[in-house]
């Protein structure tokens, strides 16, 4: 009789378990930027389709895009609760929360990018930094390469020396503000979503941001000046919840992290190729013109910055793992 009990358990066990992931899960997906005109929205696009196919509509994936769930501070609070399932959030915005992923956002670690994908690729970033902020609910399980960051701005500029007298919006970020004030700007903190009327109404001056922003995102109505400092290579992570983990079953979890795995990787050349073609729109459609300066020598300006990097016992680990894998 005890026999038939267990085996009854058992098997009334193995059935809910089997009816939790029976039904279609539905994913929520944040994010703050548009489904067209850059690559992460057809990135994401592409991610969540994909999911939708090779799960046999087990999962689906559904994106809120532009914000609508709010900033990425706004809505990695609601990641690391459960409600919101997957989000895109920037190096920058991470790093708070988890100062190891301040080391990604160096002004000038990666001269190649061959060096961005090896670092991305290892075993380092991909296991013990994606999982260096379980403790605060979500992890990291794969990046959208978002290219070389730069500076636009609505003033004529000549050289460096004339950024000095502008205020250039920054990401709110530690690393990016003290980057920019060792380039020599004002930079102004401020969420993404408010950089462009803030650029209409004067408010700033420019942004550092990927100089395709003059085509990809229209700035090149509002602002025809840059200057290709490519101080820094953001990186846009995609984080899941904790929680989500536990709506979907062990093999959709490794085939959603597989697809993210591959779509990671294309974003490398695919974010290369839209900036090249990108900055060449600008130029002939915005009249936008762009000086290129000499960057071994601003690089030269952040030695001491990376110093206390690798003397910050926060940063110490995550700095000389990664300038393991660059040398």
């Amino acid at each position: 009789m005890m026999i038939k009990k267990l085996v009854l358990t058992i098997t009334l066990s193995i059935l809910a378990t089997a009816s939790t992931f029976a039904s279609a899960a539905t994913l929520r997906f944040a994010t703050n930027t548009p489904p067209d005109g850059t690559v992460s929205g057809k990135l994401i696009k592409e991610f969540a389709e994909r999911v939708g196919k090779e799960t046999d509509k087990r999962v689906r994936v559904r994106v809120f895009w532009n914000g609508s769930l709010g900033s990425q501070q706004e809505y990695l609070q609601q990641i690391q609760t459960g409600i919101i399932d997957f989000g895109l959030v920037g190096s920058a915005t991470l790093e708070n929360i988890g100062p190891a992923y301040s080391v990604l956002n160096m002004p000038y670690l990666f001269e190649t990018v061959d060096d961005y994908r090896n670092v991305m690729n290892s075993d380092y970033v991909q296991n013990t930094l994606y999982s260096s902020t379980e403790q605060n609910g979500f992890i990291a399980f794969g990046y959208i390469s978002n290219g070389f960051r730069s500076i636009i701005s609505t003033k004529p500029v000549d050289s460096l020396d004339d950024l000095g007298r502008l205020k250039i919006r920054s990401m709110d970020s530690k690393t990016f503000i003290e980057s920019l004030k060792i380039i020599g700007v004002n930079p102004i903190p401020m969420n993404f979503g408010d950089v462009y009327p803030a650029m209409q109404q004067g408010i700033v001056d420019g942004a550092d941001m990927n100089l395709s922003a003059f085509w990809d995102s229209n700035y090149g109505e509002i602002a025809t000046y840059g200057i290709r400092t490519e101080h820094v290579r953001l990186t846009d992570l995609i984080v899941m919840s904790k929680r989500m983990q536990k709506k979907v079953s062990p093999e959709d979890l490794d085939t959603i992290k597989n697809i993210m795995l591959d779509i990671s990787n294309k974003s490398i050349d695919l974010v290369k190729e839209d900036q090249t073609k990108s900055v060449q729109l600008a130029q002939d459609k915005f009249d936008v013109k762009i000086i290129d300066i000499n960057k071994y020598e601003l690089k030269m300006k952040f030695s001491d910055f990376y110093k206390s990097f690798e003397k910050n016992p926060d940063t110490a680990e995550a700095y000389n793992q990664i300038m393991t894998i660059l040398k």
